[in-house]
């Protein structure tokens, strides 16, 4: 980019560089950083979701399943679809890092 900005002549009133500069900081959160940790966070929870299916159909395919373990995975899939549907989740990045760790 460099290069072509050295033969490219600029109008007499405008400059390359902006007038007003952006403060960079660690508090500035771009919209696209903001977008990969929602994602990041939705498909965490789904792939959580879907685990959690797949072991209950794999226990009730047992001769013998286990009641309390299908109860147990049932009641984590709630809590996991509870925190996919709640928008406070995804209000912060506190939040969304709390889930993906």
């Amino acid at each position: 980019m460099g290069k072509i900005l050295k033969h490219i002549t600029i109008p007499n009133g405008l400059t390359r560089k902006r007038a007003v500069k952006v403060q960079r900081t660690s508090t500035n959160f771009s919209s696209l950083n903001w977008y990969k940790l929602t994602e990041s966070t939705r498909h965490t929870l789904n792939i959580l979701i879907t685990e959690s299916a797949r072991k209950q159909l794999e226990e009730r395919m047992k001769d013998h399943p286990d009641q309390n373990r299908i109860d147990s995975l049932k009641t984590l899939s709630s809590i996991f679809v509870e925190l996919s549907r709640d928008p406070k989740v995804f209000d912060s990045k506190d939040n969304m890092h709390q889930i993906l760790e």
